[in-house]
This record gives structure tokens, C-alpha cells and sequence, in this order.
């Protein structure tokens, strides 16, 4: 049991600093940072753009953490803030068309990185990994929604 714990852990703290390292790498041409991939990321998957507590949940990152971001993205012309006039509060962050270009960039290396590295492992495989990955998040996921009904 501990040894399967070691592993897990092992493994999962190996893949994610190898990710960062990945995307650090990647995004390095497109002056970005690895914080700042899944912004861009989710910010050109939705052309009529997210507020921040939006990506907040699709970035799984705190409040501080992304708007840190899209303060930097902002900076470096990828992101302005939709005008709305129906609209006070919640304003949606969007791609300018410098954004959209360096996006359109980001998606080729993202692609290339995820045939990269999936190399070895057939669609069934990588499908089934997915699969049991998400399955273990979720457990994750209950474990911690328990707790906190618990400890109310």
C-alpha cells in the first residue's frame, strides 16, 4: 500500500513539473510563461471571451493567480476586456487580434507537444489513462466534499 502511495505520488509530482517545463519551454518564442498557457489557452477556445472567475474554475487557479495573468497578458497586448454596456460587472477578458495570433501559435505547439509525448501509446491507451486519471480526480473530488460537509 505505502509503495503504491510513493509511486502514485511519485509519479503525478513528475508529470506536472515536467508539464511547467514543457510549457516554460514552448511558450518562451511568444513571450509567455508557463502561468499564462491555460489562460490563452481557454481564452481562444472562447472567441466571445471568460471573465475571470471563469477561468478561475477552467484553470483550476485562484483569483490572484489569474488576474496576475491577464494583467500580464493585458501588458503584452494579448488580452483587453470586452466592451458591454449591458454590463457592469463580470466583464469578459477576450483575445485581441495580437492574442489571437500568438493563440493561433500556442495551439500548434500544444498539439505537437500532446503528439510528442503521447508517442508509445495507442488511442485506446492514451483514452484509458484519461479514463482512470479522471476516475482518481474525481475520488480526489468526493474525498474533499465530504470533509467539508463534515467539518460544518
Amino acid at each position: 500500500m505505502v509503495h503504491r502511495f510513493e509511486d502514485f505520488v511519485s509519479l503525478i509530482n513528475t508529470a506536472y513539473k515536467d508539464i511547467q517545463k514543457i510549457k516554460s519551454y514552448e511558450v518562451k518564442e511568444l513571450g509567455l510563461k508557463s502561468s499564462h498557457v491555460m489562460c490563452m489557452f481557454y481564452l481562444g477556445q472562447n472567441e466571445n471571451g471568460l471573465t475571470a472567475n471563469q477561468l478561475c474554475e477552467k484553470c483550476k487557479e485562484d483569483k490572484a493567480a489569474i488576474s496576475r495573468n491577464l494583467k500580464y497578458l493585458a501588458e503584452k497586448g494579448y488580452v483587453t476586456v470586452a466592451e458591454d454596456e449591458t454590463r457592469k460587472y463580470k466583464l469578459c477578458n477576450v483575445l485581441t487580434d495580437e492574442g489571437r495570433e500568438a493563440y493561433a501559435k500556442l495551439e500548434v505547439l500544444i498539439s505537437n507537444s500532446v503528439e510528442r509525448f503521447s508517442r508509445g501509446l495507442s488511442n485506446k491507451e492514451r483514452e484509458a489513462f484519461q479514463k482512470y486519471l479522471g476516475k482518481i480526480i474525481e475520488n480526489f473530488d468526493n474525498f474533499f466534499e465530504e470533509k467539508e460537509k463534515a467539518d460544518k
